[in-house]
């Protein structure tokens, strides 16, 4: 049998997509001295006319006639051959804005090291292949404990599941796991693999949009890149990266999510519809054993928590827009439903299994209860065998009373508290990059 993904060894996966790509960009960026970028300056001289004067050794530094500007804006530099402005003006300028620069503005161009946004990709896939490895972890997890302490076969307990469709549910189970690898290459569920090739075509066009603005990065930002039409090695080396991320990394991973929500409703479904879930009455997660459910459900949000880092960054360093904020309230209230829409299916199960639990306890506890009172009735010196129906009346309510403070949520305080965790981690992250913004 071949080794499964989340099985073997992250390192080579996290060498091909972080470390390796992380030690060219560090190549490129040393080999056509892009680390950083001097910034420029736009001035108009006393008629309009727009020069650009270039960082050079912290002063910016221009040429032309020094009498067209203004006196105390610029002054001639030591041997006279070009004009360097005051630092006073400099620092009042404000950024150019895209499409143009307009006049008396600075124009602050971004190296490798001054672009935050591209520099946590790297971290990023990092952290994701770990997480992803966990995930896969965690479905074959769910899959054995459903199996072990789950799975009734007809007709024991009134399951209609049988031996025939058991072994086709752990077939289907088997083949969602075996899609958290590389690619999504199983036959069995032609509608997961669907949303990968979707969210490639659709990581495609995103690629195109920003590819053509790197190319065009004066037009498109208001300040050149260290990938751009100007540093073609930058450009291309980054182009061929976010290639790879935008059409199959990040499909992917959102592929394997998709896999892992679907494998719980899955097997929630095919287990209740055919009354096949087994009554755990006593269970070291609290939950009557569901609570390898809750725990996919907490890897499922960290999975998408990576993908923030670029958020974030670009929250931290640069101007955040409308559609941006947007996108992460609505991420921020996706995490709840990521949680908990998985798990109605299990707690369906849950009711149901606690309702016939207690419709048989309460069987025997009302048996119980008039074997006891006629026999208190009949004996005014109830013999010691009589006292067995006190016995059984006590337990069989004890019994009812534990079984009605059961949950019928397959999570626990743990898993709450996780899931607060991360959303206070995700919520006071962003609130601190809002305020202290560089």
């Amino acid at each position: 049998m071949v080794q499964r993904f989340h099985n073997n060894s992250p390192f080579r996966s996290i060498l091909v997509l972080s470390i390796a790509p992380f030690l060219l960009f560090c190549l490129v960026g040393s080999l056509s001295n892009t680390f950083l970028l001097d910034d420029q300056v736009v001035l108009s001289d006393l008629e309009g006319n727009p020069h650009v004067f270039d960082e050079v050794g912290g002063s910016f530094v221009g040429h032309g006639n020094f009498s067209a500007f203004q006196a105390g804006d610029v002054v001639l530099s030591e041997d006279g051959t070009s004009l360097v402005l005051s630092s006073g003006l400099v620092n009042s300028m404000t950024v150019c804005p895209p499409g143009g620069a307009i006049s008396n503005c600075r124009i602050t161009n971004n190296g490798l090291l001054e672009d935050p946004i591209f520099l946590s990709y790297f971290p990023m896939v990092l952290a994701t292949l770990l997480l992803g490895r966990n995930l896969g972890k965690g479905m074959e997890v769910l899959v054995d404990a459903t199996s072990e302490n789950f799975v009734l076969i007809e007709p024991d307990g009134g399951s209609t599941l049988s031996v025939k469709d058991e072994s086709n549910l752990r077939t289907i189970q088997n083949a969602i796991i075996d899609n958290i690898s590389w690619w999504p290459s199983s036959s069995d569920i032609h509608s997961l693999r669907s949303l990968f090739f979707l969210g490639s075509g659709l990581g495609f066009l995103f690629f195109i949009q920003g590819t053509f603005q790197h190319l065009n990065a004066l037009d498109a930002y208001g300040f050149d890149i260290w990938a751009s039409s100007s540093h073609l090695a930058g450009f291309i080396s980054r182009a061929g990266y976010e290639f790879v991320l935008y059409t199959y990394f990040f499909p992917l991973v959102f592929f394997w999510l998709c896999s892992s929500i679907f494998l719980k409703h899955y097997t929630i479904r095919e287990l209740e519809e055919e009354n096949a879930f087994r009554f755990l009455r006593f269970s070291i997660d609290e939950v009557a054993g569901m609570g390898e459910f809750g725990n996919q459900s907490i890897k499922n949000i960290l999975l998408t928590t990576p993908l923030l880092l670029p958020i974030l960054a670009y929250l931290q360093f640069y101007p955040s827009t409308a559609l941006l904020k947007m996108g992460l309230y609505v991420y921020v209230l996706a995490l709840p439903v990521i949680f908990l829409w998985p798990l109605l299916g299990a707690r369906r199960a849950m009711v149901r299994m606690k309702k016939s639990e207690l419709s048989e306890i309460t069987h025997t506890f009302e048996e119980a209860y008039h074997l006891f009172k006629s026999a208190m009735k009949d004996n005014k010196n109830p013999a010691e065998e009589d006292l067995v129906y006190a016995d059984l009346l006590l337990k069989s309510e004890a019994i009812y009373d534990s079984i009605s403070r059961m949950t019928v949520w397959p999570f626990n305080k743990q898993h709450v508290a996780r899931l607060g965790s991360v959303m206070t981690i995700i919520a006071t992250m962003t609130t601190i990059v809002s305020f202290f913004r560089i």
